[in-house]
């Protein structure tokens, strides 16, 4: 079965390690005791082969003994060079997470509290935008009520501004080379439902929504599982974000 992706973008915001354990743990809290697709994750380390488990536990230990490898920046650290609780990143803290082989149904990068740009290896690098993404496969991921659900849950933990479901095929079909903010299911923080442009043309191709109670609207382009070889669903993805590139809701 193909894998989806649910990502989802936030506000940037200056925070310490201390602050992405913590919001790290209870993310991954919720979704475990979500379904138990999202359990028995291990810290992907790119040093280690061996793969184990990461228990919520010593998830702290485990991501600042893999994060001080990379050189991304980091300040306040302790006087052996250690990352602590009020360390920061410049370009941001990344903590990726995945299933066990050989099944791999699940891989999770969450990327946040990057705060100016900097250096990399000689390279000169932006800081690395807010977001959480996770790529699964199951049978889970057709059921809308069950994918809804998740997003909802995910939307009200990283207070995100803007999130969707998809899969590149479909994605990419949309805009062309690059991946379109509209997928399957999509988020947008900033569209009321009374802000919705030209409602009977999308109603009427089979578009539908819905408020988020944390603000926003979350769009929908079919019941099920859009595809790329679906000419309908395509022609209801190109219609949605053409509608809201002309009110200027989602750019070009």
């Amino acid at each position: 079965m193909k894998k989806i992706i649910l990502t989802l973008f936030w506000p940037e915001e200056k925070i310490s390690f201390s602050d992405h354990v913590d919001k790290t743990t209870s993310f991954l809290q919720k979704i475990s005791a979500y379904s138990p697709l999202f359990n028995n994750l291990f810290l992907v380390n790119g040093d280690s082969k061996k793969e184990t488990t990461t228990p919520l536990a010593k998830l702290k230990e485990k991501i600042a003994e893999h994060a001080i490898r990379l050189d991304r920046n980091y300040t306040n650290l302790d006087p052996n060079g250690k990352i602590q609780d009020q360390s920061y990143c410049k370009m941001g803290f990344v903590t990726h997470l995945t299933s066990s082989q050989p099944r791999n149904d699940v891989s999770i990068i969450i990327t946040e509290g990057g705060y100016e740009e900097g250096f990399i290896n000689n390279c000169v690098s932006i800081t690395l935008s807010e977001n959480c993404l996770l790529e699964f496969s199951g049978s889970e991921v057709r059921l809308r009520n069950w994918i809804v659900d998740l997003i909802l849950l995910n939307i009200s933990h990283w207070k995100a501004c803007k999130a969707k479901i998809f899969n590149f095929q479909f994605s990419k079909i949309l805009s062309g080379s690059k991946v379109s903010d509209i997928g399957w299911i999509s988020f947008f923080k900033h569209i009321s439902l009374e802000e919705i442009p030209a409602k009977s043309e999308l109603l009427g191709m089979g578009i539908t929504w819905e408020a988020v109670p944390q603000g926003g609207t979350l769009f929908m382009l079919d019941q099920e599982m859009v595809s790329a070889d679906n000419p309908e669903h395509v022609a209801r993805g190109k219609l949605l974000r053409a509608r809201l590139m002309e009110h200027g809701w989602i750019e070009n």
